[in-house]
């Protein structure tokens, strides 16, 4: 299950003018052989729009959209002990029962604008890292 609508996770959100990765390119790339020998990064610190091109391979070679359920908050998670298995609740009401679950809920994914004083006056365009544009 993924909140964005595409894979990508944070990187499908952080896409604002000058978002980069403040990591080399590898710590990117998922460390499988048939991945990795035959793509690779442009730029030692790529933005936004080269890690996005970079899933879009990933989708090509592993068909991970026909295993996710994409635009969907996950609201709660249980384990049952019995089963040994996971319930997800999402919150269009849907759930699932899987073996592994793996919680990557992004410390900049929620999104938090401070109440400056004068902010609603301001007729700019402003952006953050999570959401893509925001024009006031």
């Amino acid at each position: 299950m993924e909140k964005g609508s595409k894979t990508g996770g944070i990187w499908y959100w952080n896409c604002y003018p000058g978002a980069r990765v403040d990591s080399d390119a590898p710590i990117y790339q998922l460390f499988d052989k048939d991945i990795w020998e035959d793509y690779s990064f442009i730029h030692r610190y790529p933005d936004w729009k080269e890690l996005r091109h970079y899933f879009d391979y990933l989708e090509s070679k592993l068909s991970i959209a026909a295993h996710t359920k994409f635009d969907c908050t996950v609201t709660g998670a249980r384990f049952d002990e019995s089963s040994r298995k996971w319930k997800v609740e999402c919150a269009d009401g849907t759930s699932v029962v899987c073996r592994w679950f793996v919680p990557a809920i992004g410390f900049a994914a929620k999104s938090y604008i401070p109440p400056y004083k004068g902010l609603d006056a301001f007729k700019g365009e402003i952006h953050h890292t999570a959401v893509c544009s925001l024009v006031l």
